[in-house]
């Protein structure tokens, strides 16, 4: 789960690298609430463009979402946060990992990507059967310094684990990444 996770955070902390700032300086982010497998997704937003209409893409892992199954179009309304469910494709159902992205249909050029788990029956390398632990580990983007740091926000990371943090050029997923140096904020509280 170790290896899962940092996965994830190298893959997520990449995501906003290639998205235009918003008028407001920031980066349109979102996560990964739940997931009803082979029916639905439910994520949520962070600072999104206000009056802005997005694309909502399905599509293989490793895709970024790009030229996937359109499967809803959203309008973005006031922006900054908002929750939202969408049902998966058939044409997706069983797939173990599945990549989502929202794009906008007003020429804006914002974009924002990420992936969920799908279909987790049957054991799948770097999982800890039986382990008790449920759910989807996911972060958002909370807000960026260029060239300095980034902020995140954890959301159901499993207790009692020790995450590597790496960052790399987009597209890498973060794999074999630079080894980042992080420290929690003080005081720290699970969420």
């Amino acid at each position: 789960m170790k290896y899962l996770v940092s996965l994830i955070l190298a893959f997520v902390l990449l995501v906003p690298t290639g998205a235009p700032a918003t008028a407001s300086g920031k980066v349109p982010t979102f996560a990964i609430i739940t997931v009803v497998t082979d029916q639905s997704v439910t994520i949520e937003t962070y600072n999104f463009p206000a009056n802005d209409t997005f694309e909502v893409l399905m599509g293989k892992i490793g895709t970024k979402g790009a030229k996937g199954i359109k499967v809803a179009t959203t309008a973005s309304g006031k922006g900054g946060s908002f929750r939202e469910t969408y049902t998966i494709p058939a044409g997706l159902h069983g797939d173990y990992q599945i990549a989502i992205r929202l794009q906008s249909t007003t020429g804006s050029g914002y974009f924002a990507y990420n992936w969920f788990y799908n279909n987790t029956a049957g054991s799948q390398p770097g999982t800890k059967p039986g382990s008790g632990y449920r759910g989807y580990p996911t972060f958002s983007i909370v807000s960026v310094a260029r060239d300095q740091s980034v902020t995140i926000k954890t959301n159901n990371l499993p207790p009692n684990d020790t995450f590597d943090v790496l960052m790399g050029p987009m597209g890498s997923q973060g794999i074999k990444g630079t080894k980042v140096r992080w420290r929690l904020p003080a005081p720290c509280s699970a969420s």
